[in-house]
């Protein structure tokens, strides 16, 4: 805004979060100075009357805490440190190398979890993550895309939401019954989503177009009553 207080919009519109369900989010700032963003997982009048939750009662979710910071012009948002107390011990801790058409299979033991891959090659043409046979997580090298697909809870077939991305070094998924959060190279982009996969499918696919080495953490998390019933301490 200049003296005059006329606004001047610097850099082309970008979404905030790329993803299906984000709507109103809110801001804060906390003790520490921190900007912190929640946000409601659902947009009114979006095929409210489709979701499978309808029958039960329930609509919609929150986001998790959301911390912002501005990075050579951009918005970046990550997971509130906090959110690391819901970790319980590491299930699956290794390094991957992954060739053409093969593919690693595993196997979560709860809905809510949180991964973490670190792509240490940049070789590989194409990366694919299944999660739950539900949503895909697709980057193309050659076409500099990132990709979201899922399945549709309105008529069964696949959606997507895209954005362009230069290169991909990182992945945060946090994941509980019903929700996926996507931090993309450390918050550079964000997608956020509901999903519905059957209750019995935990698994997740990692596969590669080309040779590639990846890091991968799995960490099941608790709920959040196991954490706020034995009181809430808070965690720098």
């Amino acid at each position: 805004m200049d003296n005059k207080y006329n606004l001047q919009i610097s850099t082309p519109f970008e979404e905030l979060d790329r993803g299906f369900e984000f709507y109103a989010p809110q801001k804060t700032i906390d003790d520490n100075g921190r900007r912190i963003l929640i946000a409601w997982m659902g947009v009114p009048e979006q095929y409210e009357d489709k979701h499978p939750t309808v029958k039960h009662k329930w609509l919609h979710a929150m986001t998790l805490p959301r911390e912002l910071t501005i990075k050579d012009g951009k918005v970046y948002q990550t997971p509130i440190t906090e959110l690391e107390i819901l970790r319980e011990e590491i299930v699956h801790q290794f390094n991957l190398s992954l060739k053409e058409s093969n593919q690693q299979v595993i196997d979560m033991d709860k809905e809510t979890a949180e991964l973490l891959l670190e792509v240490n090659d940049q070789s590989t043409e194409r990366l694919e993550i299944s999660i739950r046979g539900e949503v895909r997580l697709i980057f193309n090298k050659e076409k500099k895309v990132f990709t979201f697909e899922r399945r549709s809870f309105v008529d069964g077939l696949m959606e997507r939401r895209q954005c362009e991305l230069k290169s991909l070094q990182q992945l945060q998924v946090l994941l509980d019954a019903s929700t996926i959060e996507v931090f993309v190279n450390n918050g550079e982009e964000v997608f956020t989503a509901r999903m519905f996969p059957y209750k019995e499918n935990k698994q997740v696919k990692i596969g590669s177009f080309g040779k590639t080495t990846i890091n991968f953490s799995h960490w099941s998390l608790k709920s959040h009553s196991q954490i706020f019933s034995r009181g809430y301490k808070n965690v720098k």
